[in-house]
């Protein structure tokens, strides 16, 4: 049979190891309580990134609708423009047309007078 200061050493012994692995124990639990901080900030910057980048994506949206809007109009309005623009050059051809045909007719008529002017003279 084991003496008393045998018996006493042991359970001091058992003591100790239980103090250390309640040490370790605790330590872990610390260790795991500043994970889970770690973890719970990172989740809440993600969370705040995620809002951020939502909001992104409505302005974006909103942008490329207001981007769609503007091609649409200067569509229409380069349209309107090549439109206007066949037109007056339409007109102006006419309107070439219309002073060769004049000019031709003052030739004719310059020509008719130099040749009236030049009877004159010889009779």
């Amino acid at each position: 049979m084991a003496s008393t200061l045998e018996i006493v050493n042991r359970a001091l012994a058992s003591i100790a190891t239980a103090a250390k692995d309640l040490g370790a124990i605790q330590a872990a639990r610390l260790e795991r309580s500043a994970v889970e901080a770690e973890r719970d900030a990172e989740r809440s910057e993600l969370a705040g990134i995620k809002a951020a980048r939502a909001r992104e994506q409505v302005e974006f949206a909103k942008e490329q609708a207001a981007h769609s809007d503007w091609q649409q109009k200067a569509a229409k309005e380069r349209a309107k423009s090549n439109a206007e623009i066949d037109r007056l050059q339409e007109r102006l051809r006419a309107l070439e047309g219309q002073v060769a045909e004049r000019r031709a007719e003052h030739d004719s008529i310059v020509g008719g007078i130099a040749a009236l002017a030049q009877r004159l003279k010889v009779g």
